[in-house]
């Protein structure tokens, strides 16, 4: 019994389709993935040359999640910052694909038009022939 081949075609989206040469990462993506790591660097050389001279307090809690938030809110920022960068890069692609896609609606509609008024005169013509005939 022979199996049922389902492989799946692609689909050509003209001008939707996805620009080739387009990388699963972006620069920005890139960037701060790159700026994550030297901040995790700066961080820990940081603690490991930092002295800790220091006694225990009530207050240790405290310290420990106001040094993660000093750790971890620059990693937050750097990812939204990237994440915005490449939502807005996406945002001037659409626009662009958009923008073409609606000049090429107006090609078409001047077009028609233009076949319209060629066609008029030669319907009207035919009409009054079809109506003096009767």
């Amino acid at each position: 019994m022979a199996e049922p081949t389902n492989k799946h075609k692609l689909v050509d989206l003209g001008i939707y389709s996805k620009v080739p040469g387009q990388s699963m990462f972006s620069l920005a993506e890139l960037f701060a993935a790159g700026l994550t790591v030297l901040w995790l660097v700066v961080v820990g050389l940081f603690y490991l040359l930092s002295d800790r001279t220091g006694s225990e307090t009530s207050l240790e809690s405290l310290r420990l999640a106001m040094t993660f938030i000093a750790i971890f809110m620059p990693i937050v920022l750097i990812w939204i910052a990237a994440v915005l960068a490449k939502n807005s890069n996406v945002m001037k692609n659409e626009s662009e694909r958009l923008q073409s896609a609606i000049n090429a609606m107006r090609h078409s509609y001047l077009e028609q038009q233009q076949g319209s008024h060629v066609m008029k005169p030669t319907m009207e013509r035919k009409l009054e022939e079809i109506a003096a005939a009767q």
